[in-house]
């Protein structure tokens, strides 16, 4: 499956602003204290999708069209059911919802992050 271009995005994000359905959202599981940083990143992830879903109010179809995954996939994940889900599925999906929502200074921000985090040259094995 490869990303679907930034008109593409953009025209499916036109087409659900039309069709504005108003969806309902699951209350999401509770992160454990004891969580992996891998299950931190997912959880975090999960949760900006699920933000997203709620302030477009966008439906479980909707979120599938503009994702490009089924519905039962977009429920589990904004429930929090992520165990299934890989990282990078999440990021692909985060990545596709930056651009919809026309955010540019947030799309910064995230990258921003993610080239922050991998700065760990310093770390030393011995």
């Amino acid at each position: 499956m490869a990303y679907p271009t930034k008109e593409q995005i953009i025209s499916i994000m036109s087409d659900i602003e039309k069709q504005k359905k108003n969806g309902k959202i699951g209350t999401l599981k509770p992160l454990a204290k004891n969580a992996t940083p891998l299950i931190k990143w997912k959880f975090k992830l999960s949760q900006k999708i699920a933000e997203f879903r709620v302030i477009k109010g966008l439906s479980l179809d909707d979120m599938s069209n503009l994702l490009n995954t089924d519905k039962a996939n977009i429920s589990r994940i904004v429930n929090g059911h992520i165990e299934k889900v890989t990282l990078d599925k999440l990021i692909q999906y985060f990545e596709i919802i930056l651009i919809a929502s026309k955010n540019k200074k947030a799309s910064e921000k995230f990258h921003a992050s993610a080239d922050k985090f991998f700065e760990f040259d310093d770390v030393r094995f011995g």
